[in-house]
């Protein structure tokens, strides 16, 4: 099928209309052999009828389904984010856990949103069966969403081939959770899928929240990387919409690389090692609605007060440079979050140029090391944070999980019990480090965790 240029935008601008969805510019070539298959199903003359059937039916309709096929990207595994899977196993999921079990009503209400083949609702699922002794004695809403149907499918049916485990996928989750079947595929364990609800929603629709769609006073909502293909007034709208899900300390979960924070508005980020989660602010008003023509910062601009030149303070050039440097390891964090390393790069170097013994920036930019996998110059970023703070406890925990990735177990042990010894006398409500919600009683479980999953007599 040969199109112009001009239908290409017309195609992108109604995919984008019905689902928020960018189509990738570099699969076109796969769009178009798509387009002329639906022509051919639908018995449609041309390119332009195609496009005005698309235009009046439903996002469910078989024609947008083989759309959808082509241009959604369902690339997910298993315990994906191993910084973050800690977090909802050491600090998240035990909260409410404890907190529903205080109060006797013994349910937990938790929604992947754009689940894409099952992986990351059934590593929650996993996740609950591990940690809930009397799993029994519960209930779960454990919805999984996604506006492609066949993903859908493939998810329902529990069967996965090896490229559903990677690397951060746990290594004993296949053996325990998993039987092998013919063809090189794992089959999930049934307790594990019956646990999970699979239903196909669109982001962009109102379906949300509503008891209708289970979408109401929700624990937690998972949805990574799925924004990130959305355009921005879009993602802000659909985050007003999770707000509106959760219940008044409920959890969002995203991606790494989703927006700035100041899309989330009504949540609080909580930062963690390695990972940043939002909570949605206890006792909010409702939202206003989103003034959607409007740029997206439009409405956090103040006029500046009129200031007398004389009654402005003289301010020293070297508090000038030291405040530049904390603000520039501090938009180092925030880059970090979203994953935005050139930005992290260009803070560091920044900020380094103040101080170059600031441990702070050593650690950051080991952490910035080990997400891009270049392991070597990450052992030497958090050796020299350790140099300038020897009892830097974070860095000393990213250090042993560095060796651990080696397989070098007893170095991995040496530094986690050293973190560990290091907050022994510290009070369990205290943060392990400014600008960290991990308090010292979180750290501890989280070391406890991860010793107790090295392999014995190291």
């Amino acid at each position: 099928m040969n199109l112009q240029p001009s239908d290409l935008q017309s195609l992108e601008a109604l995919v984008s209309q019905k689902t928020g969805l960018k189509v990738d510019k570099n699969r076109h070539s796969e769009i178009l052999k798509t387009l002329g298959n639906m022509l051919e199903a639908a018995k449609l003359p041309n390119f332009q009828e195609l496009l005005r059937t698309l235009a009046d039916c439903a996002t469910d309709d078989p024609l947008w389904r083989q759309l959808i096929d082509r241009v959604t990207i369902g690339e997910t595994y298993f315990f994906r984010d191993a910084a973050q899977c800690n977090v909802l196993q050491i600090s998240v999921l035990p909260d409410l856990i404890a907190k529903r079990r205080a109060t006797g009503f013994k349910h937990l209400s938790l929604w992947s949103a754009g689940c894409a083949t099952g992986e990351e609702p059934y590593t929650l699922a996993i996740m609950l069966r591990e940690m809930i002794p009397d799993i029994a004695d519960w209930t779960f809403s454990l919805l999984a969403t996604d506006i492609n149907i066949t993903s859908l499918e493939t998810a329902r049916r529990g069967i996965y081939r090896p490229h559903s485990f990677r690397q951060e996928t746990r290594p004993d989750v296949q053996g325990r959770w998993f039987a092998k079947c013919d063809n090189n595929t794992f089959e999930l364990d049934a307790a594990v899928r019956k646990m999970v609800e699979f239903a196909p929603l669109n982001l962009l629709s109102e379906d949300y929240p509503s008891f209708e769609s289970r979408t109401m006073n929700l624990d937690l909502i998972i949805c990574r990387n799925v924004t990130i293909y959305f355009e921005q007034a879009t993602t802000r709208r659909i985050i007003e919409h999770f707000h509106g899900c959760l219940n008044s300390e409920g959890w969002l979960v995203v991606g790494h690389a989703e927006p700035l924070v100041s899309a989330y508005e009504g949540f609080v980020p909580r930062n963690f090692p390695n990972a940043v989660l939002y909570q949605k602010e206890a006792d909010q008003p409702q939202l206003m609605p989103i003034q959607h023509a409007a740029p997206a910062h439009r409405d956090r601009v103040m006029p500046m007060p009129v200031v007398e030149l004389q009654s402005v303070p003289e301010i020293a050039p070297t508090r000038v440079v030291k405040a530049r440097a904390v603000d520039a390891v501090e938009a180092a964090r925030m880059a970090a979050g979203r994953e935005d390393w050139e930005t992290v790069r260009r803070s560091l170097m920044m900020a380094e140029r103040h101080n170059p013994m600031n441990p702070q920036v050593h650690y950051l930019r080991g952490l910035m090391l080990m997400q891009q996998n270049e392991l070597d110059d990450a052992f030497s970023a958090l050796r020299r944070a350790i140099y300038c703070d020897s009892s830097f406890v974070l860095a000393h925990y990213a250090l042993g999980e560095l060796y651990e990735k080696r397989g070098n177990t007893a170095e991995a042990m040496r530094c986690w019990l050293r973190s560990q010894r290091s907050i022994a006398e510290r009070q369990p409500e205290d943060q392990v480090a400014p600008n960290e919600e991990l308090t010292v009683e979180m750290f501890r479980d989280l070391l406890s965790y991860r010793l107790g999953s090295l392999p014995a007599g190291d």
